[in-house]
């Protein structure tokens, strides 16, 4: 299927104290890496997931390369240990040899990296010249 349309840049969300609008980063960025591979000549995709009664969906699948990808928005430790336990789910009903990737709106910090590896992935992160990686 194809990778998701962003139809606003923002959204509400409901919070504490009360609602606020929100930036929509995450789907910003993966329609740009998503333009970045279709120059580089690659097939993108998303990918559908049946768990139970539970329907989930990936950011972006490259076709071409055979990677999962999970993006977030925001650089933060939460968003990296979201984006890995989502590739772990995902994972699970992928084919044997697809790689998974972290998608990162910047290169992440020394510590990030190290806790990306620990989780087997590879990372790939927004630079002014478009995007740069790292893999095990």
């Amino acid at each position: 299927m194809p990778i998701e349309a962003r139809h606003q840049e923002t959204y509400t969300a409901t919070v504490s104290e009360g609602e606020v609008e929100a930036v929509r980063r995450e789907q910003e960025l993966v329609e740009a890496f998503d333009v970045f591979l279709r120059d580089a000549g690659h097939v993108t995709s998303r990918h559908r997931y049946e768990a139970g009664d539970v329907r989930m969906y990936s950011d972006l699948f490259d076709d071409t390369d055979q990677v999962l990808y999970e993006a977030k928005g925001r650089l933060t430790r939460q968003a990296v240990r979201m984006a890995l336990g989502q590739l772990i789910d995902y994972g699970r009903f992928e084919d044997a040899g697809v790689r998974s990737a972290v998608l990162l709106p910047r290169r992440p910090d020394d510590d990030l990296f190290a806790l990306i590896e620990a989780g087997g992935v590879g990372v790939r992160w927004r630079t002014e010249m478009g995007f740069e990686s790292q893999w095990l």
